[in-house]
């Protein structure tokens, strides 16, 4: 920014929205177009809608040309920011493939190792994920923050959209394997019920949090997140 504004001769205001607030906050201002950003910050989980709303600055058009510069990416992270007339509205700066981060502490007190060749030997598959969250479970502590963790296993495997061209819901096999597995891992227990963004997700990865079980509240810990490369510094 500070950068910017010495080239340009001009301020820069930053508002920063919490990530659960972000889209219900900016999609009115968008809408309205009264006290719209010039410039933010498109999310996965919404950009799709987005680019085809007519939000965003047309950057295949002069003076961005910006499909030139298309052979610098991985193809889909530049088609994400494509509309639906294959113009770009968004152009993401990184390419985040997702990892399973874990506490080596907890892998070293419940596992017998810390070592991530033998962690990631443990949990290659589901089964093998569901023997180590049970392990956690025995001594206390939660495989995940949430089940959603393990959404991103799933749209790995199969990247197909839930909802098709014509409005339906396309349940592939990879999808209802999730939904099963999902049920599994709330019914048994192996999570803390802590939302992603939500504020005990991220006290989880430093500290202990506080969980309800059998309608007792109970202190845990969180052994592993399933995020991209920025959650590294993060988690």
């Amino acid at each position: 920014m500070k950068t910017y504004e010495e080239k340009n001769g001009v301020k820069v205001e930053l508002t920063i929205v919490p990530i659960a607030n972000y889209p219900t906050k900016l999609k009115p201002a968008l809408q309205s177009g009264v006290g719209a950003p010039d410039v933010f910050t498109g999310e996965i989980a919404f950009l799709k809608q987005w680019v085809d709303a007519g939000y965003w600055e047309n950057l295949s058009d002069e003076p961005y040309n910006v499909d030139d510069i298309s052979d610098d990416y991985i193809p889909y992270v530049f088609d994400l920011g494509k509309d639906k007339d294959g113009n770009v509205r968004a152009l993401s700066w990184q390419t985040t493939p997702g990892g399973v981060y874990y506490k080596r502490s907890l892998a070293k007190e419940v596992l017998g190792t810390d070592d991530p060749a033998e962690i990631g030997n443990m949990m290659s598959s589901m089964d093998g994920i569901f023997e180590v969250a049970e392990k956690m479970k025995q001594k206390g502590y939660k495989m995940f923050p949430d089940e959603g963790a393990i959404r991103w296993f799933s749209q790995g495997a199969n990247p197909e959209a839930w909802v098709n061209d014509k409005n339906e819901l396309v349940l592939t096999e990879d999808k209802i394997n999730y939904m099963d597995y999902a049920k599994e891992l709330r019914e048994k227990q192996y999570t803390a019920l802590a939302p992603e963004w939500s504020p005990s997700w991220f006290e989880g990865m430093s500290k202990p949090i506080k969980v309800k079980e059998d309608g007792k509240e109970v202190e845990t810990q969180v052994f592993s997140y399933v995020l991209p490369t920025w959650g590294l510094p993060a988690s």
